[in-house]
């Protein structure tokens, strides 16, 4: 891996011009893998905003018909608990173990408010209730989200991930995105340089000079980078 830091610093620093362009091993001549760079960032951010969709999807309202079954259910087992609980408590009060019904006991037995709920009480919640989502719609919608992540994620395999792209391990494999990525790490160098100068200037801080690096400069938005001060001016080559 690039030690970027020590080389952004050499830039930054009063040294003078620093040649770092060759480190990267991609074209800093054409700069023909910008293009792909800028489409690839544009899936990863349409994948994030998916995945935020699918968050926002398996969150939604439990439907009001589920949430009565789930009632239901719920008080037809705490029902089953208590008798069981009066059963051993019975017990132990006719061997003469324990008093009737005493304040441990009673706080033994808090679901037991819950079962003097009629089924035509319950019936009168939910009408006041807001609709919600059947599960079987959320996990639909989930599974057609979860279906075009993996479509965009084939996409960036298949047609963004040429193998100059990565730095790998030495078993061949490359290292995960954003750290592995080549385009990544000379992008996000090229803002730290260019933050600390005026106008336009390369990765080395030299003025821009060809049309390449001028078409480069403005499809990555480096335009658009913050500044801070104080700022230098290019080095003219």
């Amino acid at each position: 891996m690039l030690d970027n830091d020590r080389w952004v610093k050499m830039v930054l620093g009063e040294g003078g011009q620093v040649n770092m362009k060759r480190l990267y091993g991609i074209d800093t001549i054409n700069y023909a893998w910008v293009q792909d760079y800028v489409r690839d960032k544009k899936i990863r951010e349409e994948i994030e905003e998916i995945q935020a969709e699918i968050k926002k999807v398996n969150n939604s309202l439990i439907h009001k018909d589920e949430l009565k079954k789930l009632l239901i259910n719920r008080l037809k087992g705490a029902k089953e608990s208590l008798i069981d609980y009066l059963k051993c408590h019975l017990l132990q009060v006719q061997e003469r173990k324990e008093a009737l019904f005493g304040d441990y006991h009673i706080k033994r037995m808090p679901s037991a408010a819950f079962l003097s709920i009629f089924s035509q009480e319950i019936e009168d919640i939910f009408p006041d209730l807001p609709e919600g989502v059947a599960q079987q719609d959320i996990d639909k919608k989930s599974k057609e989200l979860m279906n075009k992540i993996e479509k965009l994620k084939e996409t960036i395999e298949k047609e963004l991930s040429q193998r100059d792209r990565w730095v790998h391990f030495g078993t061949g494999l490359p290292v995960p995105y954003p750290r592995g990525c080549r385009w990544t790490q000379f992008v996000n160098d090229w803002k730290k340089v260019i933050s600390r100068f005026e106008g336009g200037a390369t990765i080395e801080g030299c003025a821009l000079k060809s049309e390449e690096e001028y078409k480069a400069f403005y499809l990555l938005e480096l335009d658009k980078v913050r500044k801070y001060t104080p700022l230098r001016k290019p080095f003219k080559t």
